[in-house]
C-alpha cells in the first residue's frame, strides 16, 4: 500500500490515529489493534508516539459508554500504554460476561406482569366486584346513609358563632 512520505504522511497518519472512535457495539479489540498499527505506522515515518499520549488516544477513542471506566484509570498508568490496554480488555470481558442492567430489569418487568391479577374495582355499597358505588345496581338502603345528622356528634358551636378576635397586642416575643 502507497504511504505518503515527508510531513504529508505524518500529518496523514496522524489524523487516522487521533480521529478514530470506537462505536457503540463495536469490537474494541480490533479497534486497539487499528490504533496500535496507526502508531507503528507513524513510528516508520520517524514520528514517534509517547506511552502517554497513545494511552490518552486509546482513552479518548473509547465509546461514551466506557467513561465511567475511564473516570476511574489511575493518571500514574497513563505511562504504560500495555497496561490501559490490557484493563480496557479486561473491563470488555466483565462486559460481555455480565448481562446489561436493561435486559435485567426488561426480564424481571416481564416476570412481573403475568404475576398480577386484576380483578377491576370493588362497590363499597353492595361489596362486589367490578363497579363503583356511583354504577351499583342495589337501592341505598336508609340504614347505610351517611348523611343523616344522627351519625354525627352535636355540635358545640352554632353556625352564627363569630371568631374571637385578638384585641390585645402580645410583647411576649
Amino acid at each position: 500500500m502507497y504511504q505518503p512520505k515527508g510531513a504529508i504522511g505524518i500529518v496523514v497518519a496522524r489524523r487516522k490515529l487521533f480521529r478514530a472512535e470506537c462505536q457503540e457495539g463495536e469490537n474494541i479489540q480490533t479497534h486497539i489493534r487499528t490504533l496500535t498499527r496507526y502508531r507503528q505506522e507513524l513510528a516508520s515515518l520517524g514520528s514517534k508516539i509517547s506511552d502517554d499520549e497513545f494511552s490518552i488516544t486509546i482513552l479518548t477513542s473509547l465509546p461514551e459508554s466506557w467513561n465511567s471506566f475511564i473516570q476511574g484509570v489511575d493518571t500514574t498508568a497513563l505511562s504504560d500504554s500495555t497496561k490501559i490496554i490490557s484493563r480496557i480488555l479486561e473491563q470488555e470481558r466483565r462486559k460481555i460476561a455480565k448481562p446489561s442492567s436493561d435486559d435485567i430489569a426488561l426480564a424481571a418487568g416481564k416476570r412481573g406482569a403475568f404475576s398480577r391479577k386484576h380483578s377491576g374495582p370493588k362497590c363499597f355499597r353492595c361489596g362486589k366486584k367490578g363497579h363503583f358505588i356511583r354504577d351499583c345496581p342495589e337501592p341505598e338502603s336508609d340504614s347505610s346513609s351517611s348523611d343523616s345528622e344522627e351519625d354525627y356528634p352535636p355540635r358545640r358551636h352554632s353556625k352564627n358563632d363569630k371568631a374571637n378576635v385578638v384585641t390585645e397586642i402580645d410583647y411576649a416575643f
